[in-house]
């Protein structure tokens, strides 16, 4: 004796728009021919107890059902919609049934050569394998009687996949269709109200599948790998734990990409889309972890709990050098600077003024650095500051004084002075620190020593300049303005 494929061991129906099962439906069973003569079915093979008539169905569509016999059968939904255009008449019990056919013909137009012959279509089932799997409406032939369409659910035409090749159908003839009474379960749209539950793998056969909403909108896509060995797993969590993904696979090494479009952002925050803290009791962090197997500490970051504007900081385009620091130019474009940033050495041996541009905003401290200065006249050395207008050359407070027998003091308002006098011999070594006193009105200070090794003689300085704006520029140049540099050299430094 041959093997036989297992048969429906269980009766399973779908909605009307075969979109799902038919919960709560009613299959009504009555003696085959007649007008609408009721005739039990059974919960076993044994006929211990009879089903009710009609037979309720489960919330799967689904309900123990054992006939006796030939039936005619006639289905609604829950609230006595039709689901079949006509009743079903003359179906046998499984028992009867006992040829199973494998179908010749093609995909969507199978056919069947039983044998003995039958000469009418009336009252006749068939159990079958199919050969093919069906790519949209599709029909039966049967000892070359005619093409007659396979229904699902009384009039709806078949879809690509409900029958796939290898698997067994059971079809009546309804008088006008053959009806397949076992679908296979798989839908182009399957509607869920509530909770679904699932056993096993969902899968969703084309690129751009997935969930959508009640009103079509897509609420979830997927894409799919031919040679895909990596997933991503969604990961629930019990009071006080975090929910999270994670990914699984073969590879050793598996990351996750979150690829937004154009110009979209990636948000983390307490209340809209993203990273969500849902309790909103502060602002969600970012955390960096360890790069160690299951390490638990981490780097965070985290925006304040209370903004009064929208911020996006731009990052450098290239690494710092050791020692530099991460500042903003005011207008969130950040930068790689030293904590203390060397000029460039300028020699001082010509020229009635040198300048230094381009100081960074937000420079807190200049410091001018002197070695060997030397002017061609009497005209006292001075410093003098400016914003991205110019330099300033009135609004100076302070004064200079030496510290020696016969010194002079001497007080400036055109720059800041590096001494109380001065000769065509004078050599001057030292420096004088400008220091941002009042950044809102941009009032700097100035303090400074230096010492001349043409003579046993050191001289102060100190005062104050407010700027019309941020300091950018500085310059060296002489009280009198048309004394010439002769020796030495002049740096700066600055710092933030």
């Amino acid at each position: 004796m041959t093997a036989s494929p297992i048969p429906n061991a269980k009766a399973r129906f779908f909605n009307l728009a075969g979109t799902g099962p038919l919960a709560g439906g009613k299959l009504y069973t009555y003696v085959a021919g007649s007008p609408n003569t009721p005739k039990a079915t059974y919960i076993d093979y044994n006929k211990s107890s009879s089903n009710t008539n009609p037979v309720i169905l489960d919330s799967a569509g689904e309900a123990d059902i054992w006939l006796d016999g030939n039936y005619k059968l006639y289905l609604t939904d829950a609230n006595d919609v039709a689901q079949w255009a006509n009743p079903i008449d003359n179906v046998q019990s499984i028992n009867q049934v006992t040829t199973t056919y494998t179908t010749t013909g093609s995909p969507n137009a199978y056919v069947l050569t039983p044998s003995p012959a039958i000469t009418s279509y009336a009252g006749s089932s068939f159990t079958f394998i199919a050969s093919f799997t069906n790519t949209g409406a599709s029909t039966l032939n049967v000892n070359g009687l005619g093409a007659t369409a396979l229904k699902k659910n009384g009039s709806i035409a078949l879809v690509a996949g409900d029958i796939v090749s290898g698997q067994m159908y059971t079809v009546t003839y309804d008088g006008t269709n053959f009806q397949v009474l076992n679908i296979n379960s798989s839908f182009t749209t399957l509607n869920v109200s509530g909770l679904a539950t699932f056993g096993g793998n969902i899968e969703f056969s084309t690129d751009g599948d997935g969930i959508i909403d009640a009103n079509g909108n897509k609420l979830l896509v997927f894409a799919k790998s031919s040679s895909a060995v990596n997933s991503l797993v969604v990961n629930n969590s019990a009071t006080g734990g975090n929910s999270g993904l994670s990914v699984q696979g073969s590879s050793p090494d598996i990351g996750i990409s979150i690829i937004t479009k154009g110009a979209g952002e990636f948000d983390i925050n307490s209340f809209s889309a993203g990273l969500q803290n849902l309790s909103g009791s502060s602002a969600a962090p970012l955390k960096f972890y360890e790069g160690v197997t299951n390490g638990s500490n981490y780097i965070g970051l985290k925006a304040s709990d209370s903004l009064s504007a929208n911020t996006i900081f731009t990052l450098p385009g290239v690494d710092g050098t050791a020692n530099q620091t991460l500042v903003t130019d005011g207008s969130a474009n950040l930068s790689f600077i030293g904590i203390s940033t060397l000029g460039t050495v300028t020699a001082t041996t010509s020229g009635t003024s040198i300048d230094f541009v381009s100081i960074p905003a937000g420079v807190k401290q200049v410091v001018v650095e002197f070695q060997g200065l030397s002017t061609s006249g009497t005209s006292i050395p001075m410093i003098q500051i400016g914003p991205s207008g110019g330099i300033e050359a009135t609004g100076y407070l302070g004064a200079a004084s030496g510290l020696a027998a016969g010194a002079t003091t001497a007080n400036f308002t055109t720059g800041f002075g590096l001494a109380g006098d001065s000769i065509a011999a004078s050599i001057r070594h030292g420096s004088i620190t400008l220091s941002l006193m009042d950044a809102s009105n941009n009032i700097w200070v100035a303090s400074g020593v230096n010492a001349r090794s043409d003579t046993n003689r050191t001289d102060v300085t100190g005062g104050s300049k407010p700027l019309a704006g941020v300091l950018n520029r500085l310059r060296l140049t002489t009280v009198g303005g048309s004394d010439t540099f002769d020796a030495g050299s002049v740096n700066i430094k600055y710092q933030f």
